[in-house]
């Protein structure tokens, strides 16, 4: 309902989760449609499962939906019947256009897949994360039972202060070691930074075969033979050969990384801290069991050297993964120069095939321009076959003398125009071209004119569902700010004026506010017989009743209340209260009436001719209304 509203917005602002549109259930009016009974045609509401009480929700989102089997019965029915529709492949045709590209199977990414690998092996490593603690809790437990035997020693060998220059040794020993540690460690920086280098570079090349795999993808692929699409395939399926085992290279690196990071980490935070243990033990040492602490401390230098040994072993196999890790990178640069020249040879191809294919249409086209002549030739001679015949029995003598005299009698006819029969020929055939064209153009222009017919019948429906909504919503919010008022909305028809002193001009002339404030049928009154305050009354309907129809998050007032005796302004404010449930309210106000229904008082004044605001309590607020109403009196 609306206090639930209510309270989801409120919880939404006050923890600034971002926007959000609460439509309570009971402010839901549901509208019955009568979809077209057509084949392939299904209302999307009758496909959705969901509980009873939340069916006229899915009504009002889903309503004006349907699924058609085609996207040509999309266009139809979004066109005849004005409802946004689907296909089954998710294309979606509304009265804003049409949205293709459909359903897009994850399957076929791998990509994805991988990704997906990538999290089940993250999930097992969170999995093997307990056994990793317990380890850790057996070995601090073994530190402090340590740590304790050799607080019992301290106590037995307080006296025990020689051999101090075996700890010189010692010292020097330990410092040589530190001095190489931190070697190793700025060799392993190094190392981090050629890896990040490398990591890089194999994102590059990641990212340059995903744009030739999108390339290749392209339309302009569709005139390849089919030698060359199975030799694209099977290059894609070697990329994606490599991807995997690329994936499975990374996850070892990132292991030794978490390998050389515990071990150095054991390292600060155990071993230096035991060999300084070991030196306060060597200060205090006595020559009566130097002996024995010298195999002591012999003991605990092999353990450390061992440990400066596995750490150089891991040290040379992360070198050695670098290096393969580098080789790996060559490889895949060397695969995709291969790809480029491979597509640099297929575009090649492409073009020759299409400047082969220009030549032989232009050489068509030409051939077939001289057959046109010579078949228009042929048709021009008039020799019939019998003359024909006898022309062939002939001697070349006497042909020659026909053809003399022939020419002698075309000499007569030369002032008659040749190409006249051309020409004829030419211009019956423009004559047809124009009346093929003419008659298009009609059949456009019907078309046109029908579809604007169509638009204009849909606009003017669209219109007077509108205007009955806010009519309904006119009339409810102005019987609550009048008493016993009456308020409609009316669409002029041409045959109407719009106000009294208007005469009909046969257009539509708009819509017409007839109002009466006391509640009587006859004494409905319009816009211009309204006084000041009326007017303002009207108009604070007329905009709530808008609103109403399409609700917004955020409104701002600016003194609506300025021009209202005392009972219309409490009416308004209890207008705004209710209205302010389920949006925010900004209004700037002197009056009194508005200040008791505010949750938050903001007062805007001037100091050194520089405008301030600050918050105030409601107490305040009253204050400064009554001290400015005084003031409007004292004026008056």
């Amino acid at each position: 309902d609306d206090d639930i509203a209510g309270q989801i917005v409120s919880f939404v602002r006050k923890g600034s989760l971002g926007s959000i549109v609460c439509t309570p259930l009971n402010r839901v009016v549901t509208r019955t449609r009568e979809y077209p009974k057509i084949a392939g045609v299904k209302p999307l509401v009758d496909v959705i499962s969901c509980p009873e009480w939340a069916r006229s929700a899915v009504q009002q989102v889903f309503g004006k939906t349907v699924i058609c089997s085609s996207l040509e019965l999309c266009d139809e029915i979004s066109q005849m019947h004005g409802l946004d529709s689907i296909t089954l492949d998710g294309d979606k045709v509304s009265s804003r256009g049409t949205l293709t590209g459909g359903y897009q199977d994850p399957a076929r990414f791998v990509r994805l897949q991988l990704a997906e690998q990538r999290r089940q092996a993250a999930a097992r490593f969170e999995g093997l994360r307990p056994r990793l603690a317990e380890a850790d809790a057996q070995a601090l437990d073994v530190s402090e039972r340590l740590k304790g035997l050799y607080a019992e020693r301290q106590a037995l060998q307080d006296g025990r202060s020689r051999q101090r220059t075996e700890l010189a040794q010692a010292a020097e020993a330990a410092q040589e070691a530190e001095a190489q540690a931190v070697r190793h460690q700025e060799t392993i920086g190094r190392h981090r930074e050629r890896r990040a280098e490398i990591q890089s570079h194999i994102a590059e090349c990641d990212a340059a075969i995903e744009a030739m795999e999108a390339e290749i993808k392209t339309k302009t692929l569709g005139e390849l033979t089919s030698a060359e699409n199975q030799r694209l395939q099977h290059v894609s399926e070697e990329l994606a050969q490599l991807d995997a085992e690329l994936e499975v290279v990374e996850e070892r690196c990132h292991q030794l990384q978490r390998t050389f990071r515990g071990r150095e980490q054991h390292l600060q935070d155990f071993l230096r801290k035991r060999l300084n243990e070991l030196e306060s033990e060597l200060i205090r040492d006595s020559q009566v069991d130097y002996e024995e602490q010298l195999q002591r401390r012999t003991k605990a230098v092999s353990r450390l050297e061992s440990e400066h040994g596995e750490l150089r072993r891991s040290l040379e196999e992360s070198k050695k993964q670098l290096g393969e890790m580098d080789m790996l990178l060559r490889s895949k640069k060397s695969e995709h120069d291969r790809f480029l020249t491979e597509d640099q040879q297929i575009q090649t191809k492409i073009a020759q095939g299409t400047g082969l294919l220009d030549e032989i249409a232009v050489k068509i086209n030409s051939i077939v321009k001289k057959k046109n002549e010579a078949d228009e030739k042929l048709r021009s001679l008039t020799v019939v076959s019998a003359d024909m015949s006898r022309y062939k029995q002939m001697p070349a003598a006497q042909l020659i003398k026909e053809l003399g005299k022939t020419n002698k009698d075309l000499g007569k006819f030369e002032h008659v125009n040749k190409k006249a029969i051309d020409q004829f020929t030419t211009f019956t055939d423009q004559l047809q071209e124009l009346e093929q064209k003419r008659k298009e153009i009609d059949e456009s222009r019907v078309a046109v004119e029908d579809f604007i017919k169509r638009v204009d019948e849909q606009k003017e429906q669209t219109l007077l569902q509108t205007l009955e909504q806010v009519d309904l919503h006119f009339r409810e919010i102005f019987a609550d700010l009048v008493r016993g008022g009456v308020g409609k909305l009316r669409m002029l028809q041409p045959e109407d004026a719009v106000d009294e002193e208007t005469e009909g001009n046969g257009k539509t002339s708009g819509v017409r506010i007839e109002v009466s404030f006391t509640g009587q049928s006859t004494s409905f009154m319009t816009m211009s017989q309204l006084s000041g305050g009326q007017k303002t009354v009207v108009a604070i309907a007329l905009v709530f009743a808008i609103q109403r129809l399409e609700p917004a998050p955020f409104y701002l007032f600016d003194e609506i209340d300025a021009a209202l005796d005392t009972q219309y302004r409490t009416a308004v404010a209890k207008l705004v209260q209710r209205s302010a449930k389920n949006a925010q309210m900004v209004i700037t106000t002197f009056r009194r009436e508005i200040i008791e229904i505010a949750d938050r008082f903001y007062r805007v004044y001037q100091k050194n001719r520089v405008s301030r605001i600050e918050c105030v309590a409601r107490d305040e607020a009253r204050r400064v209304i009554e001290e400015q109403t005084r003031l409007e009196k004292i004026e008056g």
